[in-house]
């Protein structure tokens, strides 16, 4: 005689209980380590993917303890006067993709090793523009300068055009401290009134 048993299946694990954010303080910062006060407790904190503001001492901050430790998710308070420095951790790069963008401040400061600027139109509007460089490259099929009054001062100047080159002018004055030298296969001089060649020795031929 066989007496069947019928298994008692055990209950399910019960879902872990959520982290429950709290608040604490920043006692320190080191090597992206985060010492926090927390409870009454010493705790090493990570920064989480999604608090772009970097912690910094005497923060408060919200900090979450988990399974795979405690992290910062947000920065909730921090001295008026202190600078606030946004970055991803861990991340070698982080794109901002937006329709739109705008960046509104008294003050634009852009500290790069390289910068790429990309754009199929670009406008620059200052009413000051000052722009210093070891070596300024600039390639463009149309280059167009408008100016009410402009100077270019520089040591040594070449310019080579391989097509024709027009300069108008209402009045035009060249000179050189010591020779100037204008070579052509045939020179035209056209002048209303006057022509003038004036030198202490002059030579035709």
């Amino acid at each position: 005689m066989r007496i069947g048993l019928t298994p008692v299946s055990s209950p399910p694990p019960a879902p872990p209980a959520p982290a429950t954010p709290v608040a604490a303080r920043v006692e320190a910062v080191e090597d992206g380590r985060l010492d926090l006060a927390l409870a009454e407790r010493r705790v090493t904190a990570r920064r989480a993917a999604s608090c772009l503001v970097e912690p910094a001492p005497h923060d408060t901050v919200l900090a979450v303890e988990t399974s795979a430790g405690a992290f910062v998710v947000a920065v909730l308070e921090r001295s008026p006067d202190a600078e606030v420095v946004l970055s991803v951790p861990d991340a070698p790069l982080a794109a901002f993709a937006q329709e739109g963008l705008a960046v509104r401040c008294e003050s634009l400061t852009v500290d790069a090793g390289r910068t790429t600027l990309r754009g199929r139109v670009a406008r620059i509007a200052s009413g000051v523009l000052s722009a210093v460089a070891e070596q300024l490259d600039v390639v463009a099929r149309t280059l167009r300068r408008s100016a009410d009054h402009e100077v270019t001062r520089a040591g040594a100047a070449v310019r080579t055009v391989d097509g024709a080159q027009t300069v108008t002018a209402g009045e035009m004055m060249v000179e050189a401290r010591s020779a100037m030298s204008q070579r052509a296969g045939i020179v035209l001089i056209d002048a209303r009134e006057d022509v003038r060649v004036n030198g202490e020795r002059i030579t035709m031929g």
